[in-house]
């Protein structure tokens, strides 16, 4: 059983430089990702990216890896396809594999190093995060990456629409000509855009509040559920998984989890 400890405080969402089309991400605001589904081979999807002024996405460290890749597996899952593209490959020199403008692999997400003479291109499995060397001509969706001052993004790429009575956004996909509104429940909605926040005044009922931190904290239980769940549920609460900074921080997170575990009977 996953214990969810979230924190609680008043958002406020902007797209930032981003086209409604793409997202950006905490780590820097001014990189966007766009989300294509349309099946295409390593070549083909790079260069559906440079149409507009982008690449193939660079996973150049951890935390970029897991948002683009559980963003990917939430928009891409409805595909026949365990992977998506990335732009590294070994097409210029066939010993060594390097993301595209030519700058060598210092984060390395691969399972395993053993590549087959025909795997000359990087794929991400959508459900784990892992890196793993595809032969180019396989077809799969891809992700593009751009700075995104003044992009248009291909009408191909996920839109994203904002409804209401989730209070998140929510991808459209693309079929055919016709825009078909997938609804994303509670469970699994995601917000495109990171939010800031703003302390409360109050908690609302069953939060506890710590006037050190300036926060109201509470405790969700799960069976089973990934980070970037978790994470979607507190948001659905007007919160973020909480944060701690300090020994005092700890401690109190600590007994607010052992009386809810307690109260509950499970210890």
């Amino acid at each position: 059983m996953l214990i969810l400890i979230a924190f609680f405080g008043i958002f406020c969402f902007a797209f930032g430089g981003c086209p409604s089309n793409s997202i950006g991400l905490r780590l820097n605001a001014s990189i966007c990702y766009s989300f294509h589904p349309s099946l295409s081979q390593y070549a083909i999807a790079e260069r559906e990216c440079n149409s507009f002024g982008a690449n193939l996405v660079t996973l150049n460290n951890k935390y970029t890896n897991v948002y683009v890749t559980q963003l990917a597996n939430l928009f891409f899952k409805h595909l026949e396809t365990e992977e998506f593209w990335t732009n590294g490959h070994r097409l210029m020199d066939t010993k060594t594999f390097r993301w595209i403008n030519g700058d060598e692999i210092a984060y390395d997400n691969l399972l395993n190093s053993h590549t087959e003479n025909d795997q000359d291109c990087m794929t991400v499995n959508l459900e784990k995060g892992f890196w793993k060397h595809e032969n180019c001509f396989t077809r799969l969706p891809f992700v593009c990456e751009f700075v995104g001052d003044k992009k248009e993004v291909p009408p191909t790429a996920i839109i994203f629409e904002t409804f209401e009575s989730f209070g998140a956004f929510v991808p459209l996909r693309l079929k055919n000509q016709f825009i078909e509104k997938t609804i994303i429940p509670p469970s699994a909605a995601t917000t495109i855009i990171e939010p800031t926040t703003t302390k409360p005044k109050t908690c609302p009922p069953s939060w506890t509040y710590n006037n050190v931190t300036g926060y109201c904290y509470n405790v969700f239980h799960d069976k089973s559920i990934t980070w970037m769940e978790a994470e979607q549920k507190c948001v659905q609460e007007q919160s973020h998984l909480a944060s701690v900074h300090n020994k005092d921080e700890v401690a109190f997170v600590a007994g607010i989890l052992y009386m809810i575990v307690k109260c509950k009977g499970e210890i």
